[in-house]
């Protein structure tokens, strides 16, 4: 099985009717059997919610090494999901966890696979257009709508594909808000909303940097 792996404007054709039209597939990402069911393991872990089954997903896409610990792996990167907003540290708190997330992660020995990094690079260019076309779309109704979408068209197959009954399919903003680093609390986020945030985790990340980079620099004199 392959999936195109550059979308980009000149890639993308809307048609009579509204249904998307693709061109040049010279880059594309190609899934096994096996791949193919982690990957369809990941995309429904999100949709529900279930970060067990997301984590065992990736490291079967090869992210990390067949014989990780998921449950270890899980406390380590801090990834259940909680009612939190990294917005809500402080500079030097943020920072902090973004540092040791990153060590975690580098010391996990965790790299992105092929397949997965098309999934996001093609990810990213959809958000970044929708972003611009439609800055106050609702993302946690939108998500929501297209994963109940998705799990009731295709819900059936999904379910025979991977062992599971069809309740064990439900829909769950759990894992949005997570990634997004939103509270329970938040009833609406539109695009306008997440990039702020992103602009305010990268400036405290970026001031963060620059503060290393001084007493770096200081302690150089000082020697």
């Amino acid at each position: 099985r392959i999936f195109h792996g550059d979308f980009h404007a000149g890639n993308l054709f809307i048609l009579d009717g509204g249904a998307i039209g693709l061109v040049d597939y010279g880059m594309v990402g190609r899934l096994d059997h096996e791949r193919r069911i982690a990957f369809l393991r990941y995309v429904t872990g999100l949709m529900s919610g279930d970060v067990r089954t997301q984590v065992s997903a990736v490291r079967d896409l090869g992210a990390f090494s067949p014989e990780v610990d998921i449950e270890d792996l899980i406390v380590t990167l801090q990834l259940d999901p909680v009612d939190f907003d990294p917005l809500e540290l402080t500079e030097e708190q943020f920072i902090s966890e973004f540092q040791t997330l990153l060590k975690e992660l580098l010391a996990s020995g965790a790299r992105i696979p092929k397949e997965l990094m098309l999934f996001v690079k093609n990810f990213a260019y959809l958000a970044s257009f929708i972003q611009k076309m439609d800055p106050d779309m609702d993302l946690l109704s939108e998500f929501s709508a297209i994963s109940a979408g998705f799990l009731t068209k295709h819900g059936f197959r999904v379910s025979a594909e991977l062992g599971l009954s069809a309740g064990d399919l439900e829909v769950s903003e759990s894992s949005f808000r997570r990634a997004a680093g939103i509270k329970d609390e938040v009833g609406v986020l539109t695009w306008r909303d997440l990039s702020e945030r992103r602009e305010a985790m990268q400036e405290r990340l970026l001031r963060g940097d620059n503060a290393a980079r001084i007493t770096f620099r200081r302690g150089i004199n000082v020697d």
